[in-house]
């Protein structure tokens, strides 16, 4: 899981309303970190996130459901929450925590985006799972979904060794269009990055809410 904190002007100035101009002037560290966590923790995250997927859900009710209709999903912090993982490290990145946690860890679900996809999977669309996890991560990352309640997708996708050095965008849009040479119609794309959901052959993109990393 390639990950990073960045931007911390633009994460205050989303959460607190800071003017355009304040945004040049270096903000302490600590207190963005205490306001993206006020921001998670504090109930406005809970009320984005179900917001939008309050939003997807009116919208694929008037998708029809048809044998090759695909609905694509990003993981991290999408369907499992990195949260307390990060927040336990202040919100650093130790990649041999993330990659263990991966391989071997049980993050919990987001529950606004399991309602979704529960619904979405009710409703008899194909679900297919497209992470930037490696490819070593990928039975532990199942064991996880699994245990979370998340099951019934086609397929799990991660990383190859010889798609690390790509950019997440270049990545996903590769595959999505892979995907849909393949006859998968995408009708929609689930992630918590633009890089989840733009490059083409994304369907109606759900965004959620997401302060703490960018991944371009």
């Amino acid at each position: 899981m390639v990950r990073a904190l960045r931007n911390y002007f633009m994460v205050v100035a989303i959460i607190s309303g800071m003017t355009s101009a304040a945004r040049h002037h270096p903000v302490n560290l600590t207190i963005a970190k205490d306001r993206v966590e006020a921001y998670y923790e504090g109930g406005h995250y809970t009320l984005d996130a179900t917001k939008a997927v309050n939003k997807a859900i009116k919208h694929f009710e008037r998708v029809p459901v048809t044998t090759s209709a695909t609905i694509v999903f990003d993981i991290d912090d999408t369907l499992l929450s990195t949260f307390c993982l990060d927040k336990s490290i202040s919100y650093g990145h130790v990649p041999e925590l993330s990659q263990a946690y991966e391989r071997y860890g049980q993050l919990p679900a987001l529950p606004q985006t399991k309602r979704l996809y529960d619904y979405l999977l009710g409703r008899g669309f194909h679900i297919i799972l497209l992470t930037g996890r490696k490819e070593n991560a990928k039975e532990g990352t199942i064991k996880n979904l699994e245990s979370q309640g998340i099951t019934g997708f086609d397929e799990v996708i991660a990383r190859s060794p010889e798609e690390e050095p790509l950019t997440a965008l270049a990545y996903k849009a590769a595959h999505r269009a892979t995907l849909t040479k393949e006859g998968y119609d995408i009708v929609g794309s689930v992630g918590d990055q633009w890089s989840d959901l733009c490059g083409g052959f994304a369907g109606y993109q759900v965004k959620l809410p997401n302060y703490r990393y960018i991944l371009e």
